[in-house]
């Protein structure tokens, strides 16, 4: 039994026709709402760049697909079976989907999900449970359970998170916390645990990495580093918390961050964003005694890097990978929007809003690198 989403039966979306093109802006039909499901008006969804890898057509995907993984909006409808959870005007934040039922997820650790791939990418319902429609054709949906470059989100269960009392404007700055920034602060608090009086660098200046350094800030690091190749993103990381910035083209980059470190032989935390392997064999050797390594950088299956062993061991070194920050987001969403009003978080810094007609221009903002992190508001 479906829902009934009258009269909410037509929406506005970018569709990603073929990889590779620009999406299109679309009028779809809403066919159905499946128990388990909600529909979502988003008032914002943040751009990331997971999403221009994925339409670059290097993963598997199917099109017409519906992109977008940063969503925040209002409830609208509510599938049979959630109507005791959610209501038509609750306010949420959308974040990855998950199985809800793998050892994982169980422990909650859903962004380990067994089926993280399966359930994350856009996907074609079956006969009688068609989301979306575009002149007859099915439209993949379900892009991390909420394809969310849709005015209208039809969004799975486990991808919804209620924050009770959220404003139109809260609602548009957060939008980016169901990934990149959950990704870059979860990296620091969760898997690196960043302590007071630490030494911490980050690699990339972007969203992710300028939300681990916020978080390294309110962690209470003492040397804050920040390294890119883009001046205006250190100028940035120096208005957020870092107390030092580098070029990442700098030749003597390795010998000036330990030299900043004597007492420990070089950074204690270390998070890196790129997923270069060059890059992060230079993190692991500027990484001090007892270091900890993470990234979250998103790079292709089979990308091999070098490690010097003997250096790993003998000075107890630690190298992680993390998936969304290693977070539950039903925890972990609320407690960033706690940061946020607390002035821990001032996303206001790194955001910058668009249009919904002026998608494209965001888009290529990003993969330029002439923004931080955008955000289309509907």
């Amino acid at each position: 039994m479906h829902s009934d989403i009258a009269p909410w039966t037509t929406t506005n979306a970018m569709v990603l026709m073929k990889p590779g093109q620009p999406m299109k802006s679309k009028m779809l039909k809403i066919r159905n709402l499946a128990p388990d499901q909600v529909l979502v008006e988003l008032k914002a969804t943040g751009i990331c760049h997971t999403d221009l890898t994925v339409a670059s057509g290097n993963f598997p995907l199917s099109t017409p697909a519906i992109l977008g993984h940063e969503g925040a909006g209002v409830v609208k409808a509510v599938g049979g079976k959630l109507i005791n959870r959610y209501q038509p005007g609750d306010t949420v934040i959308l974040s990855f989907n998950s199985c809800g039922q793998c050892h994982s997820c169980d422990n909650g650790s859903s962004a380990y999900c067994r089926d993280m791939a399966e359930v994350n990418l856009p996907h074609t319902p079956s006969t009688g449970e068609r989301n979306f429609e575009l002149d007859g054709i099915p439209v993949c949906n379900g892009f991390f359970g909420q394809s969310s470059f849709s005015r209208m989100a039809i969004v799975d269960e486990r991808s919804i998170v209620k924050i009770p009392g959220l404003t139109s404007e809260e609602l548009v700055t957060l939008a980016p916390l169901g990934c990149g920034i959950q990704t870059g602060a979860g990296a620091v608090i969760n898997n690196l645990s960043v302590t007071p009086e630490s030494s911490f660098a980050v690699i990339g200046a972007g969203a992710v990495g300028l939300s681990g350094l916020m978080a390294a800030k309110s962690r209470g690091a003492g040397t804050i580093i920040a390294i890119d190749l883009l001046e205006s993103k250190l100028e940035l990381a120096k208005e957020l918390g870092a107390t030092h910035v580098f070029n990442g083209k700098d030749p003597e980059l390795v010998e000036k961050i330990v030299d900043l470190t004597p007492k420990t032989g070089g950074i204690q935390f270390v998070l890196d964003t790129t997923g270069v392997p060059r890059v992060l064999e230079q993190a692991v050797t500027f990484a001090g005694i007892r270091g900890r390594i993470c990234t979250v950088g998103l790079t292709v299956p089979g990308t091999t890097m070098k490690l010097d062993f003997m250096d790993m061991m003998h000075r107890g070194k630690v190298f992680t990978g993390s998936i969304e920050g290693d977070s539950d987001p039903q925890k972990f969403i609320p407690f960033l929007v706690d940061e946020f009003r607390a002035g821990r978080l001032p996303l206001e810094k790194i955001v910058r809003l668009y249009r919904f007609e002026e998608f494209q221009d965001a888009w290529e903002d990003l993969a330029n690198g002439r923004v931080i992190k955008p955000i289309i508001r509907w």
